[in-house]
């Protein structure tokens, strides 16, 4: 399974990316209403569960299921799983 930008999270910060990414992967994201840590929470075969914690105090989790898509947006900030595999997924970040 290959992504775009590899492990490569810190491309997400400000721009769109795509990304690979297992059980404990953390970066941050800035949104059009300020930051947010992303925490990746679990991945298996039904999907993967992420954390999103706006620096607002707005906080949550969120699971994809098993179908690739888009599974949530958070400040014009549209998040889709493209892939999972295993104990990894390619996550993909648009803007």
């Amino acid at each position: 399974m290959k992504a775009k930008d590899g492990r490569n999270t810190s491309r997400c910060l400000k721009k769109s990316c795509e990304v690979l990414v297992s059980t404990g992967s953390q970066f941050r994201i800035k949104t059009s209403k300020g930051f947010a840590t992303i925490t990746i929470v679990a991945v298996s075969p039904q999907g993967l569960t992420i954390g999103l914690y706006g620096d607002s105090g707005f906080g949550g989790q969120t699971s994809s299921g098993s179908a690739p898509g888009e599974f949530v947006a958070y400040n014009e900030v549209h998040i889709s799983a493209l892939a999972v595999s295993g104990k990894s997924a390619v996550l993909r970040l648009t803007r």
